[in-house]
């Protein structure tokens, strides 16, 4: 049986709600605090066993209002199907990775021009992060994440499918993801982390901090063994923590902390 469940809502949030004067410019202008929708189709795939064999179920969502009949709603749905069952024919699944749905990674992206001048984007950077230390110096902040935009343009339009599918390929831990927000484009990426998981009363996050280069000669359990010996890192682990656990602790009845990563 599987354990997929639908349907299922699909947008994203701002990290903060009390940033809308910095959001009216730059990359952000436009973008609200919130947005969720409903996808018309929902592709869930299920993992594969070790003899290949996989499981797959679509979700067709639909508004009523545009419909005459229920046949009709039946009958739009059922080509919707249909023509993801053409799809799947044609490209056969691979893992359990719903690749397949979005494109060839091998597809072209188009060239693409970086308006940001080299130096001038060093120079910038370096002073944030003088301005950073010096506030934390100063004990105005405990921790900073800093963050910067590079702004590029294309030689043709953007074939996301290409792109999600080469995130997929080189980040396959992360969790990919796209939202498409009308009047606005499309948000994309992939990340290593996932904000909450939340299953009936059970809300279960992760504390994700500290980080290393990580060089083509060194495996995975040395580089590990040295996060979780390093002090700076795991001062920096407690901070993240700390503020999850003071954020939801007057939200449970229980709370559960690691005492180390």
């Amino acid at each position: 049986q599987s354990a997929m469940k639908c349907p299922l809502l699909v947008g994203g949030f701002a990290f903060s709600a009390d940033l809308n004067d910095t959001r009216s410019l730059g990359p952000w202008s436009g973008y609200p605090d919130g947005y969720l929708w409903m996808p018309e189709i929902l592709v869930q795939t299920a993992p594969y066993s070790s003899t290949g064999e996989g499981a797959a179920t679509a979700t067709v969502a639909l508004g009523i209002n545009g419909f005459s009949s229920w046949e009709g709603v039946e009958a739009h749905a059922l080509r919707l199907l249909d023509g993801l069952k053409s799809l799947s024919k044609e490209k056969k699944m691979s893992g359990h990775s719903p690749r397949y749905f979005i494109g060839d990674e091998n597809g072209e992206i188009g060239d693409i021009e970086t308006r940001n001048k080299e130096a001038d984007a060093r120079d910038s950077w370096v002073s944030l992060v003088q301005k950073a230390v010096d506030s934390i110096r100063r004990q105005e902040f405990s921790k900073v994440v800093l963050a910067r935009f590079q702004e590029m343009t294309r030689s043709h339009k953007l074939k996301i499918g290409v792109a999600l599918s080469r995130l997929l390929r080189k980040y396959p831990d992360c969790h990919t993801f796209m939202a498409n927000l009308p009047h606005r484009g499309s948000f994309f990426g992939a990340s290593p982390e996932r904000l909450v998981k939340r299953e009936g009363k059970s809300l279960e996050t992760t504390a994700l901090a500290g980080t290393k280069p990580r060089q083509a000669s060194e495996t995975f359990e040395a580089l590990s063994s040295q996060l979780l010996n390093s002090q700076k890192d795991l001062e920096e682990h407690k901070l993240v923590v700390d503020e999850i656990k003071s954020t939801l602790e007057p939200l449970c009845d229980r709370l559960e902390v690691p005492e180390r990563p």
